[in-house]
């Protein structure tokens, strides 16, 4: 793995939190009809826009994203178990802290829809974390990212959509304060599975 892009994505996660408000304007500001790759924040999300997906109720995208947030911070905590090299380890720690950061902002959104949160990965990403969890070195790093730049793909199409056709105001906030930081997710998980961890 290239060490040299260290100071790079140190620097990046230092501007994250300086750019995400601009993001968030900028999404916020953006007509409905705006074509995912138009929304993408970083130039990295736009060379592989996410496909559109069909519309959800705002229910099932507060359970959607719950399930999400836990399947991407279970397979991280199996990355943190492996003594992953710094780039890995900065990744997972940040899917961690910001995952954890979006699922408590989202509990008082789903309580008031009545919508009981599971907690818990689902099936296909629990198969995953057993594979990942007889793995090691390089090849589980590449799995990680493989697995990480497919879930923010459907998940920066899952946020969309919500916002275009979400019903209820607050969901649609949630889905449009915390779309950036997805799309940033989804940014570096691609460039890090091109360097061939």
């Amino acid at each position: 793995m290239n060490r040299s892009l260290l100071p790079a994505l140190a620097a990046g996660l230092l501007a994250f939190s300086a750019c995400n408000s601009a993001d968030k304007s900028a999404t916020a500001s953006q007509p409905a009809t705006t074509p995912p790759a138009e929304n993408a924040a970083p130039p990295m999300a736009s060379t592989t826009a996410a496909a559109p997906m069909a519309p959800v109720t705002d229910s099932e995208f507060i359970t959607k994203v719950d399930e999400g947030g836990h399947n991407e911070m279970g397979l991280s905590k199996v990355v943190l178990m492996k003594n992953p090299s710094p780039t890995a380890k900065a990744y997972a720690d940040k899917m961690i802290a910001d995952h954890t950061k979006a699922g408590a902002e989202l509990a008082p959104i789903a309580k008031a829809h009545g919508v009981k949160l599971m907690g818990m990965m689902d099936a296909e990403h629990q198969t995953i974390r057993e594979a990942m969890l007889k793995m090691s070195g390089p090849d589980l790093e590449k799995k990680y990212m493989d697995q990480m730049v497919a879930d923010h793909d459907k998940t920066v199409a899952l946020f969309q959509s919500e916002i275009t056709n979400g019903k209820e105001a607050d969901v649609k906030g949630f889905a449009t304060k915390t779309l950036p930081t997805i799309q940033q997710h989804d940014s570096m998980a691609k460039a890090d599975d091109k360097m061939k961890m």
